[in-house]
C-alpha cells in the first residue's frame, strides 16, 4: 500500500501546474522535493524486492489434492527464502520441501520424502514466506511439496524452473 501511496504522489507531482505567483516558487519547490523524495522512496522499494532464481506454480487440480487438500498461486525461491503469492487449503502442521523430483500424490510423496529437504513449517496459509535452511542449494531440486505432517497427508507441489 505504501508503494501505491508513493506512485500517487509521484504522478501528482509530474502533474502540478505552478502558477505565475510569488507563492509560486514554494509551491514548486515543495512539489519538487515530494516528486523526489517518492522516486527515492520507489528506489528503495525496488531494491528490496527480492531476486526470483526459480518458480513454479501450484494448480488445484493435481492427483492427490481434493476439495480439502489444494494450493494455487506462484511458489518463489530466492534471496534466501521461498515464498507464495497464492494459498493453500488450512489446515495443521503443513511443512514445505524441497523434492528431488515433481510428484503429485501421497505414495509418490512417501517414496522420496527421506530424499527431501524440508524448509520448514507453513503458519499462513495465504502468501507466506519461509527462510531457507544454511546450506541448502535449491538449483538441486526441481520441485516443491507442501505436505501435512500431523495426518500424512499430500496438499500441493509444483514443479520449478
Amino acid at each position: 500500500q505504501d508503494h501505491r501511496r508513493v506512485l500517487g504522489m509521484a504522478r501528482a507531482a509530474r502533474h502540478v501546474r505552478v502558477p505565475p505567483s510569488p507563492g509560486s516558487v514554494q509551491l514548486a519547490d515543495r512539489e519538487g522535493h515530494h516528486a523526489a523524495a517518492a522516486r527515492v522512496e520507489l528506489a528503495a522499494i525496488a531494491a528490496r524486492q527480492p531476486t526470483i532464481e526459480r518458480l513454479g506454480k501450484f494448480y488445484r487440480n493435481l492427483e492427490g489434492s481434493d476439495s480439502l487438500h489444494w494450493g494455487e498461486g506462484t511458489i518463489m525461491v530466492g534471496d534466501g527464502s521461498v515464498w507464495l503469492d497464492g494459498s493453500v487449503s488450512p489446515g495443521p502442521d503443513y511443512r514445505l520441501y524441497f523434492a528431488p523430483i515433481f510428484v503429485e500424490t501421497e505414495e509418490s510423496f512417501l517414496a522420496i520424502k527421506s530424499q527431501s529437504v524440508e524448509v520448514g513449517s507453513i503458519k499462513a496459509f495465504t502468501n507466506f514466506t519461509l527462510q531457507l535452511p544454511d546450506g541448502v542449494n535449491v538449483d538441486g531440486f526441481p520441485a516443491v511439496v507442501i505436505w501435512c505432517e500431523a495426518f500424512s497427508q499430500f496438499i500441493t507441489a509444483a514443479e520449478l524452473s
